[in-house]
């Protein structure tokens, strides 16, 4: 992955801006990262009713990546919204598909027909060497949670989530107590 060298973003997704590299496979597709921080993708922490009913968790936390980022072993685009390997899909609801692991059930992506640009990656499911948070590649958003609506109606506390979130955040950062 490499870093982008401005912050211009585009029409259709304002949240992404092109970086300097493209990916060997999509040499026509530049990389994109997330604005405002060129070197993280956006993840975030979700609450919602839908990822709840098919996660069985009460939260769980996705990467927003650009599909261009995203690539086969190979290094052949992810054919989506097709499968491949053992990766099945469902609907979940109108313009959603969820993909999973039909071998072990494993919730790999998330992604709406209204923003076709871009997946939201489980990253429970991102193999990074400093551990399940990713860190080296994922921003975490700390300041909410998706649907905190829904969360609240079920008694989740959001606050306390988004409590803890800026906790981390102060300790890795070497500012909290």
């Amino acid at each position: 992955m490499t870093s982008p060298t401005n912050n211009t973003t585009t029409a259709a997704n304002p949240a992404l801006c092109p970086s300097s590299g493209t990916p060997p496979a999509q040499a026509h597709n530049p990389t994109w990262w997330l604005y405002p921080d060129p070197q993280h993708f956006f993840t975030g922490t979700c609450v919602c009713n839908s990822c709840r009913l098919t996660s069985g968790s009460e939260l769980i936390s996705w990467a927003f990546i650009p599909t261009c980022n995203l690539s086969l072993p190979s290094g052949a685009p992810l054919p989506l919204p097709g499968l491949f390997g053992t990766l099945k899909s469902y609907a979940s609801s109108p313009g959603v598909l969820r993909y999973f692991c039909g071998t072990c059930g494993a919730i790999v992506f998330f992604r709406k027909a209204e923003r076709p640009e871009l997946i939201d990656v489980a990253v429970g499911l991102l193999d990074a060497e400093e551990g399940s948070r990713a860190e080296s590649i994922c921003g975490w958003n700390v300041s909410g949670v998706s649907k905190r609506e829904d969360g609240l109606a079920r008694g989740v506390v959001a606050e306390d989530v988004v409590e803890s979130m800026r906790v981390w955040r102060e300790r890795r950062a070497g500012t909290g107590s």
